[in-house]
């Protein structure tokens, strides 16, 4: 009775703390109310201290898009010394191997800048990394992959409403971004803000990849009965809303692809009324899709990105693959370690096109011994989370994996935040597991 108490405070703590931050991120980005940065580093890092490692876990999920508003390189690293203190036991033995090496493969590289080194950026990445290596193989039946996914989804749509707000107020609508031929994302491009402030603004191709993996989420949780139809549609129809509003061509494909695996997943599963299931899914998208595509300023906007020229090369992508390469070769010492990956725009400084490849980024990052040290870890966690029986919960993988193929991974790091959420919903059907054991005491 005492630990059902501990743990309804929590989570009314968690609640709470996640109605507050949201409320003050709003008023900050939509109303312009000012205020410090450590306002919201202490309402955190507070609430954290006082929540049990459960909850905490389940915040840190709901932090993952919402981070993009935050200073999160304050905040996380607080965040995971106090995760770790509450459960140390809960951080296996191979997890920490894989932080150390990972944590050496980037510091090596330090002494041998001739730049000032980022030391929040730093700190920031190798926080990332932390929780790739705990939250992706953690092992407790106490924390639900369910909530873990649902306060994740909960924090897209904070990211979501901000970001579309802000343009709102502040861009002149939807409409007129288009007209002005932007895209959804980088609203600091268009408002106020320096860029040295903290608000909500986001890579356009980063927020194609916050819609498209978190789309995946919500079709497996729906598919397993974890979110009501009326629930998963609303958000869906969010998520294809601002998806599209990226105008990224890789988000366009990407979701073809996943209506694709759906439909092929689920038929081929023992689900009952599976034939009704695709064509509700189908059918959510193409409804989403239809109110996002009969305004005129936005389809004709996604169909110039469609037709322009730059198409044939991949938008530079080909190029910039070469370009990376070329620099590699010219140099084994760069090929064997790589170049670090926070720092690496500055080592190769000579080049001024960002990478457009995820496992290329590895590569000039750490090089041969690194690029294959990350596959075969990927590997490893694949196996470890996946449960025979629910290729389903595998989607959201497919869907990350696909979408490095043309965006980045390490830097910016939050795109290392999708593969934890993917290796998450793998573990999905461990929750029955936990239920059952509950119930039995």
């Amino acid at each position: 009775m005492k630990g059902l108490k501990e743990r309804g405070r929590s989570t009314f703590l968690l609640i709470l703390t996640i109605i507050i931050l949201t409320a003050l991120l709003f008023a900050r980005d939509l109303l312009g109310v000012n205020f410090s940065k450590y306002v919201l580093v202490a309402v955190a890092v507070v609430s954290a201290m006082f929540m049990n490692h459960i909850s905490l876990i389940y915040f840190i999920f709901f932090l993952f898009p919402v981070s993009i508003g935050l200073p999160s390189n304050f905040i996380f690293p607080l965040l995971s010394v106090i995760l770790f203190l509450k459960k140390p036991a809960a951080f296996s033995r191979n997890a920490t191997i894989c932080f150390v090496i990972i944590l050496v493969l980037e510091l090596i590289h330090y002494p041998f800048y001739g730049f000032d080194i980022q030391l929040p950026d730093t700190i920031g990445y190798l926080t990332t990394i932390f929780f790739l290596c705990y939250l992706s193989v953690i092992s407790d039946f106490e924390v639900q992959n369910r909530q873990c996914l649902l306060f994740f989804c909960l924090g897209l749509m904070v990211l979501f409403v901000a970001v579309w707000g802000i343009t709102q107020i502040h861009g002149g609508g939807v409409e007129m971004l288009m007209v002005n031929s932007k895209r959804m994302g980088e609203t600091k491009s268009f408002s106020e803000t320096g860029d040295n402030n903290i608000m909500f603004s986001i890579n356009s191709n980063g927020l194609a990849f916050f819609s498209l993996v978190g789309l995946a989420v919500l079709f497996v949780l729906y598919h397993h009965h974890k979110l009501r139809f009326v629930t998963f549609f609303l958000m869906s129809a969010v998520y294809v809303f601002i998806g599209a509003l990226s105008l990224s061509r890789t988000w366009l494909m990407g979701v073809a692809l996943l209506i694709v695996l759906f439909m092929i997943m689920i038929w081929n599963s023992h689900t009952e009324k599976k034939g009704l299931q695709v064509i509700l899914l189908i059918a959510v998208v193409l409804i989403a899709g239809y109110e996002m595509f009969h305004n005129e300023l936005i389809y004709q906007a996604f169909y110039n990105r469609m037709t322009e020229s730059s198409m044939a090369g991949g938008n530079g992508r080909l190029e910039a693959m070469q370009i990376y390469n070329r620099a590699l070769y010219d140099d084994p010492i760069f090929l064997l370690f790589g170049t670090g990956a926070v720092h690496y725009g500055n080592v190769l400084s000579e080049i001024s096109i960002s990478i457009h490849n995820g496992l290329q980024q590895i590569l000039v990052s750490y090089g041969i011994i690194g690029l294959v040290f990350f596959l075969y870890i990927t590997i490893k966690a694949f196996k470890r989370n996946y449960r025979k029986g629910f290729c389903v919960c595998a989607i959201p993988f497919i869907i990350a994996l696909f979408f490095i193929q043309s965006g980045q991974l390490l830097n910016p790091h939050y795109n290392l935040y999708f593969f934890i959420v993917s290796f998450t919903a793998l573990r999905l059907c461990d929750d029955e597991r936990y239920i059952s054991l509950r119930n039995r005491e």
